[in-house]
């Protein structure tokens, strides 16, 4: 499916003439639709009923906008590019920011949005699976394992053609067959280590992870950056160490707080 959505262009069509046959073929429109919603006279309320639509919650929405290069959203006949929606978005934030299921759910979706325009055209011959690769898979799910999807195991497989790495490797590609506590086993042995003793069950979202670690420190304080869907992450090593250490993160969908620990398990190439 990445590799579909890369392909999209605005509906150009595409004809060879000559002694031959003519052939026409079109290339994929890549069109999100909103549906109108009732007029109403105070903006803020509008804006909230906009952003609460199931479009801007569901998870393989965010491949179909991670790949495209041109986007146009669209309210009843009313339509605006997609680099003029997420700056108004931008202006409007005091709107939004104050409701918590906004909070980590927007960000997301008006930075990938917003940077369509500045991606290069995809290599679309590479060798293996076709990937936009983004962020890592773990990374992906972190940031993305609360949008919505009817299958649960979408809450994966949505997001592995805008994963960097090779999933596949260690068995992760869509099957759907597979039974959700299989597949969620995989992904935290491959996303945080192969040396941690997991279990899991099936249709629950839940693991239970034993494992030899370091806790680096605890979190003192969480602050947003001017990038979207980064936050610096501010930590001490114990409640009595004065030197701080600070970082960034990409956003996770459920915020980090002060008092969370970091702690590296045994064999992870990142902190936790």
């Amino acid at each position: 499916m990445a590799k579909i959505y890369a392909k999209a262009s605005r509906g150009r069509r595409l004809a060879r003439r000559g002694g031959r046959k003519q052939r026409r073929s079109t290339r994929v429109h890549a069109h999100f639709v909103l549906e109108p919603a009732a007029a109403d006279e105070a903006n803020k309320p509008a804006i909230i009923k906009l952003l609460q639509r199931p479009w801007f919650q569901r998870i393989w929405v965010l491949q179909e906008v991670a790949a495209a290069r041109h986007i146009v959203i669209r309210c009843g006949s009313t339509e605006m590019g997609g680099h003029a929606f997420c700056s108004a978005l931008g202006v409007l934030k005091p709107f939004y920011s104050t409701i918590p299921s906004l909070q980590g759910l927007i960000p997301p979706i008006t930075h990938q949005v917003r940077d369509a325009i500045f991606r290069p055209k995809y290599n679309l011959i590479q060798q293996g699976a076709f990937s936009l690769s983004i962020h890592l898979l773990g990374e992906l799910v972190d940031m993305f394992h609360t949008r919505e999807a009817t299958e649960a195991l979408d809450k994966v497989y949505a997001l592995l053609g805008m994963s960097s790495g090779d999933p596949s490797a260690e068995g992760l590609s869509a099957d759907y067959i597979a039974s959700w506590k299989t597949v969620f086993k995989k992904l935290i042995a491959y996303s945080l280590s192969t040396q941690a003793s997991v279990e899991t069950w099936d249709g629950k979202d839940v693991a239970l992870i034993k494992g030899k670690g370091y806790v680096l420190g605890s979190v003192s304080r969480v602050e947003d950056t001017t990038q979207d869907s980064r936050v610096r992450v501010t930590w001490n090593r114990h409640s009595h160490d004065t030197k701080v250490q600070s970082f960034i993160l990409w956003a996770s969908a459920k915020s980090l707080q002060p008092g969370d620990f970091i702690c590296l398990f045994q064999g992870a190439s990142h902190p936790t």
